[in-house]
């Protein structure tokens, strides 16, 4: 794919505000995520993706606009194995049993091409890059400030208490989560850094913003994350190598700064215990033979172990999630939606072909972002590479620990400066020629982006109009009346019936009221409704037990017990160490008055990394009364779990 300036009247005015209203279109698309919670959320995500849907659309009215007389080429090893995955995420979308959650993946993925490839091709001056560059660094200042003053006034995060309880005194910012906080602001380090090493401007200026980029990388420092800190080290070594190699700085300079920094994590850690711990836990760990239990560790044998009954293709787009629950072992006590290893989810999700399509992404991007730019370079095609080369590495680096790929904000601006940095400036054209002629692919290039940016457009539409329904019902969720409830559950269902999420909560309102209800009349005809409804989620999301599993809590409500023992066993069979489905299973016996197995369902329930208070308290309560001729009923609360 390729953006060619366009042209109307004056073919240089409109080549310069094309490039403009392009910069600063993106710039304001792309800040909106690092400044709102990262754009992990939904809700936030969506309308970002309907900017970048209307942006590729005005790339594709300059093209149409234009004279397609410009010389040159365009497209490379990048730009193919770009729309190589772009159609493989596609395909997976349309063979997997996931829809709902394929779809926001995919459309996700599409937005970090579109963005790669405007920011590659989308600007005809180099104005235009540099002036989001500019707009990005404030930007990660911004969000670094925003780390010292939650740290300082931990009352004013954004975000939930428990994320504050978790992270405790660890610089989150605007994100929440330090790990991706700490990737952010080393990708616009990056830029920082560049602009004091190659910007011609006063010195005084560029002394201070030597001084931010200190400051930034002492949030990363304070932020406590290991990803971070070593996406901060390949940034720094990448950067060194290009400024070495072009002959900006000696090569004595970077052993220099080599050695202070050296001197400044030793002091770090001498004087921050938190910090020394947390290097040296996994080698700790490595020596004392006990990995069990640590996080990543566990997820990437998850990882493998999807990968070996999905070999090939995977298991499908953003699956892990529910995927992983069926292959975890007993020694792992949390749920993850992601594996902290981009490369490793990426392979469990798309398999063999999708992790080859991507490393050959990877490889190109890398190879084109190291090469000599010749003995005269250009100031700011230099900047605009070194910004590029810093953040790419060290994101290569931390995805091998994290999911920034996962993580909207981060991930595009990242596609943004590897575009910006594999921008065809007329002087690399010869060094660097792409296979296919700018000038025969202007006009039907456009047109075929107009009709793109068209059904992008209403395709996620169509996913806002059925999201919010469920999004603002389930967050007012006991603030409204029931009714209202009922009301806004099922407009969600019927604005996109392939939803899951709406029809679990239309779902749960069922079978929560069915579980209060005193007319058994009342109780099974809600309890009915609760169980269609889930039959209906598990329908468009085969990978979620939870949803069958209260499918069959659902018929134990109507006094189905040989459905429900069916469907108590079929979870329990697929994640033997969930203890929430082996609670069901013991309320299940317990409705039945079969005692004696509640107790055993119980006491397996306890021993599992989830449930254990749960399955405790039941088993508590069974325990005073097993052995009398009691027939004995589950309390309400029980009912309505999980």
């Amino acid at each position: 794919m390729t953006l060619l300036s366009a042209t109307v009247s004056s073919r240089s005015e409109t080549r310069h505000w094309g490039s403009f209203v392009t910069s600063v279109w993106l710039a304001a698309t792309l800040s909106v995520g690092p400044l709102v919670l990262g754009a992990f959320r939904i809700w936030l995500l969506l309308p970002i993706l309907i900017s970048i849907w209307l942006l590729v659309l005005f790339q594709g009215v300059r093209l149409v606009l234009s004279e397609p007389k410009e010389q040159g080429h365009f497209g490379d090893g990048a730009d193919l194995f770009a729309v190589l995955f772009l159609a493989y995420a596609i395909f997976r979308y349309f063979t997997t049993p996931v829809e709902y959650l394929a779809r926001i993946e995919v459309l996700s993925i599409i937005s970090y091409a579109a963005v790669f490839w405007i920011c590659r091709y989308g600007f005809s001056r180099k104005s235009g890059p540099l002036y989001l560059l500019g707009i990005l660094a404030v930007i990660g200042l911004i969000v670094t400030a925003s780390g010292y003053l939650f740290r300082l006034q931990p009352s004013l995060r954004p975000f939930a208490p428990e994320l504050l309880m978790h992270y405790g005194t660890r610089f989150c910012g605007t994100y929440g989560c330090p790990n991706h906080f700490g990737a952010f602001v080393v990708m616009t380090f990056s830029i920082l850094l560049s602009f004091c090493f190659l910007y011609r401007s006063s010195w005084t200026l560029r002394i201070i913003c030597f001084y931010l980029a200190g400051m930034m990388a002492v949030a990363v420092a304070l932020s406590m994350s290991r990803g971070s800190w070593l996406g901060l080290g390949a940034c720094l070594l990448a950067m060194a190598f290009f400024l070495v190699r072009q002959g900006y700085i000696k090569w004595y300079w970077p052993m220099v700064g080599a050695f202070l920094m050296g001197l400044g994590v030793a002091l770090f850690l001498y004087l921050s215990p938190s910090a020394l711990s947390r290097v040296t836990e996994f080698p700790n760990r490595l020596r004392s033979n006990t990995l069990d239990g640590y996080v990543r560790i566990e997820l990437a044998r998850d990882a493998l172990k999807i990968w070996k009954d999905y070999p090939v293709f995977g298991s499908g787009p953003a699956t892990f999630v529910h995927m992983h629950m069926r292959y975890q072992s007993p020694t792992y006590s949390t749920l993850a939606q992601y594996t902290h290893d981009d490369y490793f989810n990426l392979l469990a999700d798309y398999g063999l072909v999708g992790l080859l399509i991507g490393l050959g992404f990877i490889v190109c991007v890398t190879r084109q972002l190291f090469r000599y730019l010749g003995e005269v370079a250009d100031v700011d095609d230099s900047m605009l590479v070194l910004s590029a080369l810093g953040a790419w590495s060290a994101l290569l680096v931390h995805s091998w620990v994290d999911f920034n790929m996962h993580i909207p904000a981060n991930a595009l601006v990242l596609f943004a400066l590897a575009g910006i940095g594999l921008r065809r400036s007329s002087a690399h054209v010869e060094m660097s020629p792409g296979w296919l002629k700018r000038s025969a692919f202007a006009r039907p290039l456009g047109l075929v982006l107009m009709l793109l940016s068209v059904g992008l457009l209403a395709f996620t539409v169509y996913t806002a109009r059925g999201y919010y329904p469920y999004f603002f019902a389930e967050r007012d969720y006991g603030v409204r009346t029931l009714d209202v409830a009922f009301e806004l559950g099922q407009k969600a269902v019927d604005a996109d019936p392939r939803s899951p999420y709406a029809l679990k909560y239309l779902g749960d309102l069922y079978r929560n009221r069915a579980a209060e209800a005193s007319d058994p009349v009342v109780c099974a005809t809600d309890a009915q409704q609760a169980a269609e409804l889930y039959a209906r989620a598990v329908a468009v999301n085969p990978y979620n037990d939870e949803l069958l599993a209260l499918q069959g809590l659902s018929y134990d409500l109507m006094r189905r017990y040989p459905e429900a023992y069916f469907i108590h066993s079929t979870v329990i069979q697929r994640q033997p160490y969930n203890g929430y489905f082996h609670l069901l299973m013991g309320l299940h016996y317990w409705r039945r008055n079969m005692l004696p197995d509640a107790q055993t369902e119980f006491e397996k329930g306890a021993s599992c990394p989830h449930g254990r208070e749960d399955n405790g308290s039941a088993l508590k309560e069974i325990n005073q009364i097993l052995g009398e001729p009691v027939n004995a009923k589950p309390p309400l609360d029980a009912q309505t779990m999980p």
